[in-house]
């Protein structure tokens, strides 16, 4: 079943967690293959790009201060860290080329409202973080990230399509 509700399509392979095992196995298999490949032990939240495969992986400062998650980049030229998500695991987390885009919550002020929503994107190679501003979205908004293509990401709220231009 995790092939079905977790599987991931990149090319002519899908990618899924065997959640059957300690510590978790991210598996690949192709449409013809008998038996899926064994890519990495991995942690459940992963996404796979085009010659790449992302995790998101804890950040511990000295005196076991937890700062939040950073993005691992695993390719063929080997393996780096990039800055991620802080606080929290990225949620809705996409990938377009060498760029990774997800979700997150501006700091409210004390006493305010919740704060707003903004989507952040990374530069997989350099690591730099742009972030992309949605005013008319707010932390009360159910928001997903349901789909992109070249020059937008689509937003899903609870009652509308949203489309964001990429910068």
């Amino acid at each position: 079943t995790e092939l079905f509700l977790e599987g991931q399509l990149v090319g002519d392979h899908v990618y899924w967690l065997n959640r059957g095992y300690s510590p978790l196995r991210l598996l690949r298999g192709g449409f013809n293959d008998t038996e899926p490949e064994l890519v990495l032990q991995a942690s459940d939240n992963y996404s796979v790009g085009s010659g790449y495969i992302l995790t998101q992986e804890d950040v511990w400062l000295p005196g076991y201060y937890y700062v939040g998650k950073d993005l691992v980049v695993r390719d063929e030229s080997g393996c780096r860290s990039v800055r991620g998500a802080r606080r929290l695991a990225a949620a809705e987390l996409t990938l377009d080329g060498q760029l990774a885009y997800w979700l997150g919550y501006s700091d409210a002020p004390i006493g305010s409202s919740s704060g707003d929503i903004r989507v952040t994107r990374v530069d997989l190679k350099s690591g730099a973080l742009t972030y992309l501003s949605t005013p008319a979205l707010t932390a009360s908004t159910s928001l997903q990230i349901v789909g992109q293509d070249d020059t937008r990401l689509f937003l899903r709220t609870a009652d509308a399509l949203v489309s964001l231009q990429k910068p």
